[in-house]
């Protein structure tokens, strides 16, 4: 039982951690070579760890995932101006990128899950929130809390066939919607908004992770978009040593250039 735990705290760390860390310093690293800044090294993680050295970059992967970081190699922001911005923003879009595909995968499999537990004209499915999502038919409760709906066509099921795919792309995009107050606040907070606020670290972060893992897989994997999503929005606030305490000065830089050259 020890070992199974410890088995399942490691994948929790590798699965849910590991991919929105490494993912946001992957945007800079990949942007920074590509534009005249340059890099030096990416390290994934802190603790002891592999390196190794490819075309000049020092690539480090290290025993806990809970960070990282890229050296740039001219990180001249009065010259390069432009060019960091560029880098810097690439952590929080591919952290945004992440989360939403995180959304797609969980609003798909449960949409399909939706019409596995379909028998005839009759669905038979436990949340009903989560059918009021896929379609609006008419339908009532039975004493087994399970969904029946009772005016459905033919027609009507080739309509949510087809409407799976655009319907999870819509959830996803919605609940990437950076600019939703509520649904941002519960990512910060991991509540709900009408409880009282504590902002969580990493150890409530991971038991929240472990509550997922123990409802199912997929569970987990909704998780990783909220706390992938989480790390971006973070980043972007306008304190140093975070992006957004870089990104800012930047921008007002950029845009008081353009004041004077106009």
């Amino acid at each position: 039982m020890f070992l199974k735990n410890i088995f399942k705290y490691i994948f929790i760390l590798w699965f849910c951690f590991f991919p929105p860390i490494a993912i946001h310093e992957l945007g800079h690293f990949v942007v920074g070579k590509l534009t005249n800044i340059g890099t030096e090294e990416i390290s994934i993680g802190f603790g002891p760890g592999l390196s190794t050295n490819f075309n000049e970059d020092v690539y480090s992967i290290r025993a806990l995932p809970l960070g990282g970081y890229v050296k740039l190699k001219n990180d001249n922001r009065e010259v390069y101006h432009k060019e960091h911005l560029i880098t810097l923003l690439f952590g929080p879009i591919n952290n945004f990128i992440l989360a939403f595909l995180c959304f797609l995968i969980y609003y798909y499999q449960i949409f399909s899950n939706i019409l596995k537990n379909k028998n005839g004209n009759i669905f038979r499915f436990k949340n009903k929130k989560i059918f009021d999502k896929i379609s609006h038919l008419t339908y009532s409760i039975d004493q087994n809390n399970s969904i029946k709906v009772i005016t459905v066509t033919d027609e009507d099921f080739n309509k949510i066939d087809t409407n799976i795919i655009r319907k999870s792309i819509l959830m996803a995009l919605k609940k990437t919607n950076i600019f939703s107050f509520k649904d941002q606040y519960t990512i910060f907070f991991l509540q709900d908004i009408q409880e009282k606020a504590s902002v969580v670290g990493p150890i409530g972060i991971f038991a929240e992770a472990v509550k997922h893992l123990n409802r199912s897989f997929l569970s987990l994997v909704y998780f990783t978009g909220e706390l992938s999503l989480g790390i971006g929005l973070f980043n972007l606030l306008p304190i140093f040593p975070l992006d957004g305490g870089k990104i800012w000065p930047i921008i007002l830089k950029i845009k008081d250039a353009s004041t004077i050259t106009t």
